[in-house]
């Protein structure tokens, strides 16, 4: 007898056991996910409660130490049983990651570096910390990754977050490097070296330190080459006083106020008061003549 073909209330079982298990399983990755996430959660809070024992065991030793050592100053204590008291041990002060929401990426990966680096966090556990710290268009960059599963390695993550928020790589930071020139002052020239210093990788210490020389300006450099410095940071301090000497060498011009200015050469007046005034001139008398004496005159 020939096998029958299953009926069509079997093949929808089928799939929908089907359709229920792909369920389970995404259900069990995004577990799996946040199973993570909370254990991470777990060892920093671990780390955080155990911070905070410590030093209450240091504030009860200190306590406790305080009576001991007034009751060994009183002047009927035995001086020949007083010990040196203990420094109490200094614990690091607590450490924060910034918050990210974009902007300055390669600080804020310098940051966390340290962080990790300070806290000797393992590296598989760096990514789940970080979602904690992200925020506006970082957190909606962030949540995009883990929804499409890209979050693979730190490396790779901190790649791709140089490429989301970084500048942009057409830009060649060393070529900008070599062109920068001083237009203000020493201070502000600096701030734009070491910001465009920190996106070039490879250069030397004589390189850089002749890259900052040849971008001051012409009398700063002139100076500057003559004294030869032999750090950056040296050539930095020589430059900012070479600037301040060549600003106090600059004659200043003295300009008086306009209500106080007076003639170089003013014209004296003189006043003699022994002198007899001088009369007014007399007039002469008008003599009014009539019309037939008018006709009269030749």
């Amino acid at each position: 007898m020939a096998p029958q073909p299953p009926s069509k209330d079997l093949n929808e079982a089928l799939a929908n056991i089907q359709t229920n298990l792909t369920d389970i399983q995404s259900q069990l990755a995004e577990n799996t996910s946040r199973q993570s996430t909370l254990e991470a959660q777990n060892d920093h809070f671990h780390s955080t409660f155990t911070s905070i024992l410590d030093q209450v065991a240091l504030l009860t030793q200190t306590e406790t130490k305080i009576p001991h050592m007034n009751q060994q100053s009183s002047p009927h204590s035995n001086h020949s049983n007083q010990q040196p008291p203990t420094t109490p041990s200094i614990r690091p002060p607590t450490l924060n990651l910034s918050f990210f929401d974009g902007t300055n990426p390669l600080d804020w990966l310098f940051q966390a570096d340290q962080y990790f680096s300070f806290y000797q966090i393992p590296l598989d556990q760096h990514i789940p910390m970080v979602g904690f710290h992200m925020q506006g268009d970082a957190l909606s960059w962030f949540k995009w990754l883990h929804n499409n599963h890209l979050l693979t390695d730190w490396h790779s993550f901190t790649r791709a977050l140089e490429l989301r928020f970084g500048p942009s790589t057409y830009i060649n930071h060393q070529v900008e490097l070599f062109k920068l020139q001083q237009t203000t002052s020493v201070i502000e020239y600096q701030g734009r070296f070491e910001r465009l210093c920190n996106c070039v990788v490879g250069l030397t210490l004589e390189t850089i330190l002749n890259c900052f020389i040849s971008g001051l300006n012409v009398e700063i450099c002139r100076e500057l080459t003559i004294l030869n410095p032999y750090s950056i940071a040296q050539g930095i301090d020589l430059a900012k006083l070479i600037e301040d000497k060549l600003r106090d060498s600059k004659p200043k011009q003295i300009r008086f106020p306009a209500n106080t200015y007076h003639h170089p050469n003013p014209t004296p007046s003189f006043t003699n008061r022994t002198s007899t005034p001088t009369p007014p001139p007399a007039h002469m008398p008008i003599k009014r003549l009539s019309s037939s004496q008018m006709q009269d005159e030749p």
